[in-house]
C-alpha cells in the first residue's frame, strides 16, 4: 500500500509577542505523516492508520529592528523548532490503495487548521470525538479550538445528521478564520 504524506494548509502567526528579544511563531497545518518534522518517507504505522493529524511547528527567532537596514538572519528552523502533534485520533476509515477504477484514500478527519496572529489559539474542523463532554459521535465534521497555553480543546458546534450516513455528511462546518486574538471566528455552516 502506497500513501501520499499531506502536508497540508499551513497558515502562521503574524505577530507573536516579545520575549526576552525573540519571537515565537507557530505554524499550524494537518498532515497524514507519523511525524512529520522528521519523516523518512518509510510507510510504517501510516499504513494501517494514516488519518490526518493537526500539528504544529513552533520557532523563535530574535527580534530584528528593520528600519536601520538590518537583514533577517537565516536560521534552519528544522534545527531550532519543534513539531507538536494536537490531535491524535483513530481514522473514520483506513487508508486504501488506488487502482485503476479507484482513488487511493486516506482519512482526511482533522483538517482545515488556522492560528491566532499571537499563535495561542487554534481552530480547525473535524470529525472526531475530541471532547467527549459535548461529543460528536455522529461523525459531523465540527469546528473546535484547542488552546496552546492549556492544552485544552473546545468544540464550537455540535450538529446533527439528519439521516446518519458513514463517510457523507450533508451538515457540516468548514474553513475557519480567526481574528487577530482569537477571541472571534468566522466559518461556512
Amino acid at each position: 500500500v502506497k500513501i501520499e504524506i499531506a502536508n497540508r494548509s499551513p497558515m502562521i502567526s503574524l505577530q507573536p509577542a516579545l520575549s526576552g528579544g525573540e519571537r515565537t511563531y507557530t505554524i499550524v497545518f494537518g498532515s497524514n505523516a507519523p511525524n512529520p518534522g522528521n519523516f523518512d518517507g518509510t510507510e510504517g504505522t501510516l499504513a494501517q492508520d494514516g488519518n490526518s493529524e493537526i500539528w504544529i511547528f513552533r520557532f523563535s527567532v530574535p527580534d530584528v529592528d528593520m528600519t536601520l537596514g538590518t537583514d533577517l538572519p537565516l536560521d534552519d528552523l528544522a534545527a531550532t523548532g519543534t513539531c507538536t502533534r494536537i490531535t491524535d485520533t483513530p481514522a473514520s476509515r483506513l487508508p486504501t490503495p488506488g487502482s485503476n477504477t479507484t482513488a487511493p484514500f486516506f482519512a482526511d478527519d482533522n483538517r482545515e487548521s488556522t492560528v491566532s496572529d499571537d499563535g495561542n489559539v487554534l481552530a480547525f474542523i473535524s470529525t472526531r470525538n475530541l471532547v467527549p463532554g459535548v461529543g460528536n459521535a455522529d461523525g459531523n465534521p465540527e469546528l473546535f479550538f484547542f488552546n496552546i497555553g492549556t492544552s485544552g480543546f473546545t468544540q464550537a458546534t455540535n450538529t446533527q445528521e439528519p439521516t446518519p450516513s458513514p463517510g457523507f455528511s450533508v451538515t457540516f462546518q468548514s474553513n475557519p478564520s480567526l481574528s487577530s486574538d482569537g477571541s472571534v471566528v468566522s466559518f461556512i455552516s
